[in-house]
């Protein structure tokens, strides 16, 4: 671009109504113009990195929010949680409201819903149990 701006100004004048310094202000503010568009269109080249990042960013914020719903649902179904712990040598009979009978061993946790949903039966054991 700087050569084909200088190659044009041993030419007549470009707007003949102007005298010499005028049209060299001309040019001047025509050659900034045209460079600062140049250099906004090279920034541009910038953005596709950074939409990426964006994208990749809220597909983040999509996963996380939609595993804390599934967790939500399927772990605090009505958003009550039981929580039943056995110390050491202690052990715990527990019965689910579906009739299902759990076995407790000593130093376990047992999370599980107050209510299931559906025919799914899941629930948080830390330690060990036997089910019935």
């Amino acid at each position: 671009m700087h050569t084909w701006y200088r190659l044009k100004e041993g030419e007549d004048l470009i707007l003949p109504y102007l005298d010499q310094r005028e049209e060299a202000e001309a040019r001047e503010r025509m050659y900034k113009n045209l460079k600062q568009k140049m250099d906004d269109a090279d920034g541009e080249q910038h953005r596709p990195k950074t939409l990426k990042f964006r994208l990749a960013a809220a597909a983040i914020v999509l996963l996380g929010i939609a595993m804390s719903f599934y967790y939500l649902n399927i772990y605090h179904s009505g958003g009550q949680l039981r929580l039943v712990t056995t110390k050491s040598g202690e052990h715990k009979k527990i019965e689910l409201t579906d009739g299902t009978l759990i076995y407790l061993s000593s130093e376990s946790k047992l999370s599980y819903p107050v209510a299931f949903k559906g025919n799914t039966r899941e629930v948080i054991l830390e330690g060990e149990a036997f089910l019935r």
